[in-house]
């Protein structure tokens, strides 16, 4: 059965080689302005702890040793926790797990509104000390 699924598979990556057809892209949301400065606001706070403006999924981020560490997403801020602060992000109203397509969460990005601004900094800190495991 496996040899079966791995034929198949091939099959259809060399149909779509034949034909130089991809899978289609993925839109993503531009953030909003106010979002995008309340993050970078953020990231110049931290630059002195090595945070970096960058891009995840062609969308606006911050970065630390070039790992996300968040990123602006519509009127949202996407933001990888650890699993202590995770579980706080997403106990905030209107907060969920990321999902950048329908039903592929990201286990350990929380997606927190703008109304919860004021609770951003500190979950973009605890994200910096998780991604660079507390070397920054």
């Amino acid at each position: 059965m496996r040899e079966v699924l791995q034929i198949r598979c091939l099959q259809s990556h060399l149909r779509m080689l034949a034909y130089r057809t991809t899978m289609p892209r993925m839109q993503m949301p531009a953030p909003t302005e106010r979002a995008l400065e309340a993050m970078h606001a953020i990231g110049d706070d931290l630059a002195d702890r090595g945070v970096t403006r960058g891009k995840m999924f062609g969308v606006p981020s911050l970065k630390a040793g070039g790992k996300v560490l968040c990123s602006a997403w519509n009127d949202e801020l996407v933001v990888k926790l650890p699993p202590s602060m995770l579980a706080e992000a997403l106990a905030l109203s209107g907060a969920e797990h990321f999902e950048p397509m329908a039903g592929r969460a990201m286990k350990e990005w929380a997606q927190v509104p703008y109304s919860h601004r004021k609770r951003w900094p500190g979950f973009v800190q605890a994200s910096l000390v998780y991604v660079t495991g507390g070397s920054a």
